[in-house]
């Protein structure tokens, strides 16, 4: 097997660059692709698999897959991006890209935040009122 040494890594053919040098950045870029690639699954298993799309709930559980998809996908592009530029590219031209994708990364995450604050209270009114309803049924 030919190895070669890589700053403070040994690479070995078959094994993955990025991985060893940068080993913390290559472990989040798994997570987060893991997380998107599994969400699409449970997403096409949710969308095939014939509940009604008539359910509140299964409205909000699809919404909630779809916000987990899309935000591992987001991270997983941005740490991607950090991952294959060059040290000496994130200082120059592209260091003001990296700082308009934090920015936008930031406004994503304020939207996302938004959204799960205004679903989380309408499922708490719906709550509200699904319990007012049974006591009071069970009171007549």
């Amino acid at each position: 097997m030919i190895c070669t040494v890589v700053g403070e890594g040994r690479i070995c053919s078959g094994q993955v660059v990025i991985g060893v040098v940068y080993p913390k950045l290559q472990f989040k870029f798994l997570i987060y692709s893991a997380i998107c690639f599994f969400s699409s699954l449970i997403m096409c298993l949710i969308l095939v698999s014939g509940i009604r799309f008539e359910h509140k709930l299964f409205m909000w559980l699809l919404s909630l897959v779809m916000w987990t998809i899309l935000s591992s996908f987001a991270f997983s592009y941005v740490i991607s991006l950090n991952m294959l530029t060059p040290g000496f590219l994130q200082l120059d031209t592209y260091g003001r890209s990296f700082r308009v994708i934090d920015k936008l990364m930031l406004v994503w995450i304020c939207v996302l935040i938004f959204i799960v604050t205004c679903h989380a209270s309408s499922i708490i009114t719906w709550i509200v009122t699904y319990l007012r309803k049974k006591m009071k049924e069970k009171r007549i």
